[in-house]
């Protein structure tokens, strides 16, 4: 992939991830109109960083309590 490629869909992963924070999930097709032979790469990278957004989610006390805590065992 050449390096104009890379910057065209980072710019519109960047494009995708600002308006998803906004709680606005742009379709790919939707965001790579203007560069339509991008639309299944970009869909690709979307659907992993989907795959990731849990990592943003803060933890929950439940979560926590599956973590056990070895702080009384030192």
């Amino acid at each position: 992939m050449d390096s104009e490629r890379r910057r065209i869909i980072a710019d519109l992963l960047l494009d995708w991830e600002d308006r998803f924070a906004d709680g606005i999930d742009v379709p790919p097709a939707e965001l790579a109109r203007d560069h339509p032979d991008l639309v299944g790469e970009l869909d690709h990278r979307i659907r992993a960083l989907k795959a990731m957004h849990w990592l943003d989610r803060p933890a929950t006390g439940r979560d926590s309590e599956t973590v056990p805590d070895h702080a009384d065992a030192y």
